[in-house]
């Protein structure tokens, strides 16, 4: 049998101690981490606001925390358990990206909130899911490029806002088919406009111009052959100076004089070589002499 000396029982002594310190320590390392990770852990919960009376769920709160009720994700839906919207509110105040759908499951909205209002993109459907309208926002105000459709999926318009307003060129369309090319300054008509015509049966193709919201200048009307047969001129939305008809070959028809749309004064009429075949005299739209 071994006798040790007190040194070296000294020395054991110590090493069982630290051991013993070292595995205590380890032991409530584990304990303040388990404790840690479980405090840490966020328990979502689910509320049910309100219901219908069929009992199935009108508005629903989705908590990602429990212990915190300031940011949730709100849900409604319809009465036969579609959903109809969600998004999240933070302090009851709506923010981030929010969505709505049809009571049939097409989507029917798609959009974001940045301190309480529209910001951004957003897209829209009608209620089968056809494409309605997709534009920009600015803190919601239409700012940027914007284009709508009709409900048969054909285009409606297509233009730019700013702050609200329309600018530069725009395009809309009728469902038969039949268009127009515009021009906006701030909101307002201001600059050449086109029209396209479809179930016309005389003229297909009107072009013009406007100012300050009213047509103005000279405007041309041509047929389905693209061939001009009369010409107009406009004063602040009003017809107002010479107006000329052509015949197809471009020899001139009839040319007077309008005065709030009426003729006043002589207004002469040509067969198609160009020879003068009758003048009439008109005084506030009224016939006075004809020879």
């Amino acid at each position: 049998m071994r006798l040790y000396t007190v040194f070296e029982m000294a020395i054991a002594g110590a090493v069982k101690r630290h051991l013993t310190f070292m595995i205590i320590y380890l032991q409530s390392a584990f304990i303040l981490f388990v404790s840690f990770f479980l405090t840490g852990c966020k328990q979502e919960c689910r509320v049910v606001k309100s219901t219908y009376a069929n009992g199935s769920n009108e508005v629903v709160f989705l908590y990602p925390d429990c212990n915190d009720k300031s940011y949730y994700k709100r849900q409604g839906f319809y009465s036969n358990g579609q959903i109809e919207y969600e998004g999240f509110c933070k302090n009851g105040q709506k923010t981030g990206h929010f969505k709505s759908w049809s009571e049939t499951g097409h989507q029917t909205a798609d959009w974001t909130i940045v301190n309480g209002k529209e910001h951004g993109y957003i897209k829209c459907w009608y209620d089968d899911g056809t494409k309605k309208r997709e534009s920009i926002l600015n803190q919601g105000i239409t700012d940027g490029f914007t284009k709508e459709w009709y409900e048969s999926g054909e285009p409606a318009s297509a233009g730019n806002y700013t702050n609200g307003k329309k600018t530069g060129k725009w395009k809309t369309w009728e469902e038969n088919g039949a268009w127009k090319t515009l021009e906006y300054r701030n909101g307002v008509l201001w600059g050449e406009t086109t029209e396209h015509l479809i179930d016309s049966t005389e003229t297909i193709l009107v072009a013009g111009q406007y100012e300050a919201g009213k047509e103005s200048g000279v405007w041309k009307w041509f047929d389905r052959d693209s061939i001009l047969y009369e010409t107009c001129t406009y004063q602040k939305g009003k017809l107002k100076g010479e107006t000329i008809e052509y015949h197809r070959n471009g020899k001139i028809k009839s040319k007077g004089y309008l005065i709030d749309g009426k003729y006043n004064d002589t207004v002469y009429y040509f067969n198609h070589i160009g020879t003068l075949t009758k003048k009439q005299f008109y005084k506030n739209g009224k016939l006075i002499i004809s020879n």
